[in-house]
């Protein structure tokens, strides 16, 4: 299987107006590094989430992939190029299809394991 890594992604909690005029603070805003970023237990250490269930060791990272940016692009106003769902790590060339429950990747010199499917989020819907 060929799949390649295209962002790996951090965001801090900031207080956001979203185009209701709905205030609310969220961390779903993540911007790409490039540079070493240590990763824990519980996710990257430059990383925040606002919400319970959010995070911790069973959802340290949220992983999608970019192939299916694609879909989005007609239902997403103005969707970026990375993290359209606040995940931590965007790939190309591996889908939920390809994924299953308990699989482990090497990042750097981390072991990643998949622990669960992404669950809805307020503040996508």
């Amino acid at each position: 299987m060929n799949y390649k890594v295209d962002y790996i992604s951090v965001g801090k909690i900031a207080n956001i107006t979203f185009s209701d005029q709905k205030s609310k603070k969220t961390a779903i805003f993540k911007e790409p590094f490039k540079d070493k970023m240590y990763l824990t237990h519980t996710g990257f250490v430059e990383d925040e989430q606002q919400y319970k269930g959010h995070g911790g060791p069973e959802k340290a990272l949220c992983f999608y992939s970019k192939d299916n940016y694609a879909y989005w692009d007609d239902i997403i106003d103005l969707l970026p190029k990375y993290a359209i769902f606040g995940e931590n790590i965007t790939v190309s060339g591996l889908t939920e299809e390809d994924l299953n429950i308990g699989d482990t990747y090497e990042l750097g010199e981390a072991i990643i394991q998949v622990s669960c499917p992404r669950q809805p989020c307020a503040t996508i819907a």
